[in-house]
């Protein structure tokens, strides 16, 4: 999806904060850049926010390219993120399974 998109597909997709997914919860939604998703990463665990990970971003690149795809991923255990400055688990949110 574009960029311009992801707002709408995280607001419709809120209610998959606070859900369980391998036995972790759901803690936030964050739009992950496709061809940069290693050096998105990266900041997340930096600025620990996905708002400030996208600027970061944005700042060491330069900018997107006009056409660059987006997907939102569900994040889960940001404590531990904090802690200990590493993605624990992250997942496309297409390709959840809640059950």
């Amino acid at each position: 999806m574009k960029f311009k998109d992801v707002a709408v597909v995280i607001e419709q997709h809120q209610s998959l904060i606070g859900k369980t997914i391998n036995g972790a919860v759901i803690e936030e939604l964050v739009p992950v850049p496709i061809e940069v998703e290693a050096e998105f990463w990266e900041c997340y665990v930096e600025t620990k926010d996905a708002k400030e990970a996208l600027a970061l971003l944005i700042n060491r690149l330069g900018c997107f390219a006009p056409n660059s795809e987006f997907r939102v991923d569900a994040v889960c255990n940001k404590e531990k993120i904090r802690n200990t400055d590493h993605i624990v688990f992250h997942q496309n949110i297409e390709t959840l399974n809640l059950a």
